[in-house]
């Protein structure tokens, strides 16, 4: 169990490593958008190119190449330039993000100089994170009411003004209208239930973190249900959003909306703050719950030691070639290691440490029985699903490339795959460490590890006490103790 927890917190750090530069594209994009005339919307600015076009929508939809003279697009001020194909023309927005944002340079072997804007940018997203945390969750607790709410008042205001322009409603009834078809296929179902994995985030850790600082006799079945259901309205929601925008662009660029929706890549970046949160209060917990004795009355200097080490470590994303970088991490980081941990831990918590013993610790904090459906559910379906949703990810792998044709050399894909399997690395450091301190045979050391250590044991006092006078013991028999680890016993409800 050990090496599951250092696991998450690995892949937490990845995460937050690459996942905060996400915040400094913000604060940039913030700043510049209080100038009068928005930079992203015009051309003949020090970073644009030859190509660049003003309110160029698509330059895959015209069938037609920019020339000198061109009187047949009077729509484009194309005058006294040289022969310029549709494939290499460029938005006002694109060319804002290649070469003024991102100031991207040709490949990952060419990183480039530090650009001190997307630094600056990063270290104020790092102090916005480090002052909202640094009460911990007292002050995170009143931060939730805004990056709770601040979604779904953007989504709301981007709605409608979506709704106003022409081709909006034709994008939305494309989205909720079912194709039978792509229905019936059972790798669509796979892929979306992977994608709500994902979001959900049940394995960073974040809401394991946030769920500790509940009262011990906390009810949590409603929450949880609540927040399932509030990240599938909130995705739901956002087609609407994201789909009214597509139908725009499908009519201006008289393509389909499926043919937009297959080119695009929409993302809600304002999404990346409640993310960031939880991330980093996982890491400063995880410091503190390793020393307790000399970290935990320092919590503001944890965070603010995590905060420097983690803004530190991501300089090299600032840099011209970050960019690639970026994308390699974010290609390898947690697409393999997610699936896989949530195995290891369904594995561990309903077969290992048991679900009837874990459903039994559950009793002892909401006084109510766990049903034979869940634990069901924990036995069989999870661990069905995630091996199968790992093995159809690892079927599916192909190797990373950037959207301008940059493909990436080995020496890159061997830095990708150390970093998707660097969290598995405590997993087999703790179980060497744990297999030799441990005394007998090896199946008698097996054995011992595979139980929990006396410092286990529940945080109220109460509680405790009954714990120990009642301790759990397992069956002898194997075949019943399987039984009842799954059904329980005759008074255990279906639900």
């Amino acid at each position: 169990m050990c090496g599951i927890g250092f696991l998450m917190v690995v892949m937490t750090f990845n995460c937050t490593w690459y996942y905060m530069n996400i915040l400094g594209w913000i604060q940039y994009y913030l700043v510049n958008s209080f100038v009068p005339e928005l930079p992203w919307t015009t051309c003949g600015n020090w970073w644009n190119t030859d190509s660049c076009r003003e309110n160029f929508v698509d330059e895959l939809s015209m069938n037609t190449t920019f020339t000198t003279n061109n009187t047949l697009i009077p729509s484009y001020n194309v005058t006294n330039v040289t022969s310029i194909p549709l494939t290499q023309l460029n938005s006002a927005a694109k060319e804002f993000w290649m070469y003024n944002v991102l100031r991207k340079s040709d490949s990952l072997e060419d990183m480039g100089s530090i650009q001190w804007h997307l630094v600056l940018s990063n270290f104020v997203g790092w102090l916005i994170i480090a002052g909202c945390l640094i009460k911990g969750v007292r002050s995170l607790g009143k931060v939730v009411y805004v990056t709770a709410t601040a979604p779904y008042v953007l989504l709301t205001i981007i709605l409608i003004r979506g709704l106003t322009l022409d081709g909006s409603i034709e994008g939305i009834l494309w989205y909720v209208t079912p194709s039978f078809e792509k229905l019936a296929s059972p790798q669509v179902w796979l892929e979306a239930a992977v994608q709500v994995f994902f979001s959900l985030g049940p394995v960073y850790g974040g809401v394991i973190t946030m769920a500790s600082h509940n009262k011990f006799h906390q009810k949590s079945a409603v929450e949880t249900l609540v927040c399932v259901f509030a990240d599938g309205f909130t995705a739901f929601y956002a087609g609407f959003v994201v789909f009214a925008c597509l139908g725009f662009m499908a009519k201006e660029s008289g393509r389909t909306v499926e043919d937009i929706a297959k080119t695009s890549g929409p993302g809600l970046a304002f999404v990346a703050y409640p993310e960031a949160f939880g991330m980093v209060e996982t890491l400063t917990h995880a410091l503190t719950d390793m020393f307790p004795r000399q970290l935990a009355k320092h919590e503001m200097s944890v965070l603010a030691g995590t905060a420097a080490t983690l803004f530190l470590l991501s300089i090299p994303f600032t840099m011209q070639g970050g960019i690639y970088l970026f994308q390699l991490a974010d290609w390898y980081v947690c697409a393999f290691a997610l699936l896989a941990a949530g195995f290891l831990e369904s594995v561990m918590i309903g077969w290992i440490y048991g679900a009837d013993r874990f459903s039994c610790d559950i009793k002892l904090m909401v006084n109510r029985p766990v049903g034979k459906l869940l634990r069901i559910i924990w036995c069989f379906i999870v661990p069905f699903f995630l091996m199968i949703a790992f093995c159809v990810t690892v079927a599916m792998y192909k190797t990373p490339d950037y959207g301008d044709g940059y493909v990436y050399k080995p020496y890159a894909i061997c830095i990708g795959m150390a970093l998707a399997l660097s969290p598995f690395v405590p997993i087999v450091v703790f179980m060497i460490y744990e297999l030799y301190n441990a005394e007998g045979s090896p199946l008698q050391r097996i054995k011992f590890t595979l139980k929990p250590r006396s410092s286990w044991y529940p945080s109220d006092r109460k509680a405790r006490k009954i714990y120990r006078l009642q301790p759990y013991e397992y069956d002898k028999s194997l075949k019943r103790r399987i039984i009842t680890n799954i059904l329980g016993d005759k008074n255990t409800p279906w639900f």
